[in-house]
């Protein structure tokens, strides 16, 4: 027969284990979630785009677009490009001859304390939008 260790002895010592366990390994540090400004916008075929709604928004992952020659950009107050995706528009679709006219987009800047403005470039123009916080 084996002997059992009894039940208080097993229970101290894992108290033990755990007390020392604790003090060997710190807890990892918690990151602070990421903010995200949400940007919906209309682009248009041949006029200037429009910002149709500019949201912060925490726990989101980035979109991303195919590089292109449009952009989006979150600026400072003194003009300063914080953040900044390029794209490409695409206004054919399937078999439409002459494709469409709108294309709504979202976009999606990590938000920088500094932040003040949005602009968004296109071929057809360019419009800013100043952030509220």
């Amino acid at each position: 027969m084996k002997p059992v260790l009894p039940a208080r002895v097993v229970l101290a010592f894992s108290l033990l284990i755990g007390l020392l366990a604790g003090a060997l390994f710190e807890p990892l540090p918690v990151a602070a979630p990421l903010s995200y400004w949400q940007v919906q916008v209309s682009l248009y075929k041949n006029k200037p785009p429009v910002i149709e709604s500019v949201v912060l928004v925490e726990n989101t992952s980035p979109l991303h677009l195919l590089p292109g020659e449009s952009s989006i950009q979150l600026l400072s107050a003194s003009g300063q490009v914080l953040n900044q995706q390029t794209f490409q528009p695409n206004f054919s679709v399937g078999d439409l001859p002459g494709g469409v006219a709108r294309v709504p987009y979202v976009f999606t800047l990590l938000d920088s304390p500094a932040a003040a403005f949005i602009l968004l470039r296109t071929h057809q123009g360019e419009t800013r939008y100043e952030l509220r916080r």
